[in-house]
């Protein structure tokens, strides 16, 4: 099975950015965790 990864970007207060490249159920995660955060997440092609 070939990972999927996800590139994770969290805006806090529209300022601070932070960009994370995490697994799905990590990502999933931290979505559950900052669900009061604005989160833009993109699904990244396999290299």
């Amino acid at each position: 099975d070939s990972l999927s990864f996800i590139s994770l970007e969290l805006e806090i207060r529209g300022s601070l950015h932070a960009v994370y490249s995490l697994r799905n159920d990590l990502a999933l995660y931290l979505l559950k965790k900052h669900s009061n955060l604005n989160v833009e997440w993109k699904y990244a092609d396999d290299r």
